[in-house]
């Protein structure tokens, strides 16, 4: 988080803004971090992402859009959304790329409150919180299929409980029922920091396995150590990614893969593996087929693992286990990012998560502050502090009066990152010390 160097230097400075390329940049990531710091645009319009045109993620803008006309059927549940959280099928559906070859609403998992449900839904009343699977949730309101969504654990933030349904669903479905994952066997996880990976890294840890990852940057990699991963390879060049696989092993072969890397990186992991090894194939785009690894590999089975698809009942049937595994604590929120539902704020967001620079999972807040609880502010924003990338940030510091008695009542702290202004009341500064010693102090005398 934001060091003390940076603050003192700006006691020491004239008024002025300034500039920090990189000691501003950690303050910049707690704006974008921590819920109580976002001022979203909370409006009465009903607002959508929208796709202008298939192809770019620059193509993306946030528009007005009329109220649905329709009845709502016996089985559908219209929600308010306040979070929703950024997949890769997203990127995919936004550039056109997506194995459909159709472009599907933006948007497939969300966290909400129910405003109005079918005659014929049972489990879910109006004012309910919940989370689940709504294609196109990026918007501030969507209907959805009852069965598709669950009440929202009460541990959890609006901002949490939206990065938890695909990913968990994606991971009970490949190491749960495309396999039996037991303990002592060795499984290899690609992307192992983005979110399927890491709940894939919680879910083999959790039942005992040797898992080792795969990332493509240092600050990756540091953050995979401090998780209890004591392999990691490289995906920024599969020569290299097959040298280091090899001198770890040590002949030795791996019980799984779970990949989402495609071109030299699949028969690279292929090599790592045996006749009775397990492929499970989460990726969407430039995958090899059945056939195709049926002739150039010889382990068996090889799945494609996918959920979007998959029968409401069963994507029920595990929302109701996840809530449950959350409840018991067995089961964590993922470390995430937070970006305003504007249109400015969608591109950049869809831009990072396209070059695959996140930890965790990148969230849009829709709604505002509205949540079962807050997210305090930990050491998980340092998790995420290297993925986002400014490339200058100004601090200006201003003194305000703002009641009587003088003092630091009144001190605020305004942050502008990229034409996004923040701006940070001061009057806990114990608020600040929690996260570095002196840090308040520091900043109300700068």
């Amino acid at each position: 988080v934001l060091r003390h160097t940076a603050v003192r230097a700006a006691a020491h400075r004239s008024p002025s803004p300034l500039m920090y390329e990189r000691r501003a940049f950690s303050f910049a990531h707690l704006y974008v971090r921590s819920p109580h710091f976002l001022s979203p645009a909370v409006t009465s319009q009903d607002l959508e992402l929208h796709l202008t045109r298939p192809g770019s993620v620059n193509n993306l803008v946030v528009k007005s859009r009329s109220a649905p006309s329709m009845q709502l059927s016996g089985t559908q549940v219209e929600l308010k959304v306040h979070a929703a959280a950024l997949n890769f099928r997203d990127v995919l559906n936004v550039l056109d790329l997506d194995p459909t070859r159709t472009v599907r609403p933006i948007g497939l998992e969300c966290a909400a409150v129910v405003m109005s449900v079918g005659k014929r839904v049972a489990h879910l009343k109006s004012g309910d919180p919940t989370f689940g699977f709504a294609s196109g949730c990026l918007s501030t309101s969507v209907r959805t299929e009852a069965r598709l969504q669950a009440l929202m654990p009460l541990s959890l933030s609006f901002e949490e409980a939206c990065t938890l349904p695909v990913v968990w669903c994606t991971i009970r479905h490949a190491l749960s029922e495309c396999m039996q994952l037991c303990a002592k066997q060795s499984v290899l996880i690609h992307a192992t920091t983005g979110g399927v990976g890491l709940m894939g890294l919680a879910f083999a840890q959790y039942a005992g396995v040797i898992a080792s990852g795969s990332v493509g940057r240092p600050s990756k990699v540091a953050h995979l150590r401090k998780l209890g991963v004591a392999s990691i390879w490289t995906t920024r060049d599969a020569t290299a990614f097959t040298f280091g696989a090899s001198v770890s092993l040590v002949g030795r072969r791996l019980h799984a893969t779970l990949s989402a890397l495609t071109r030299a990186f699949i028969p690279s992991s292929l090599a790592l593996l045996n006749e009775g090894s397990n492929y499970l194939e989460v990726g969407k785009n430039n995958i090899w087929s059945k056939e195709r690894m049926a002739a150039a590999a010889s382990c068996s089975p090889f799945r494609l693992v996918a959920v979007d698809n998959k029968p409401a009942e069963w994507i029920q049937s595990q929302l109701h286990v996840l809530h449950s595994k959350v409840g018991a604590g067995e089961v964590h929120p993922l470390p995430l990012a937070i970006f305003k539902f504007e249109t400015a704020t969608m591109v950049y967001a869809f831009n990072l998560l396209r070059r695959g620079d996140h930890i965790g999972r990148y969230v849009a807040l829709i709604q505002g502050p509205g949540r079962a609880r807050d997210t305090p502010l930990t050491e998980s924003c340092q998790h995420v502090a290297d993925e986002v990338k400014c490339q200058s940030a100004a601090l200006r510091i201003q003194k305000e009066q703002q009641h009587e008695r003088t003092g630091h009542a009144g001190s605020r702290v305004q942050l502008l990152i990229e034409g996004s202004t923040a701006t940070l009341q001061l009057s806990d500064p114990d608020h600040f010390n929690a996260i570095s010693p002196g840090l308040g102090e520091d900043m109300l005398s700068a």
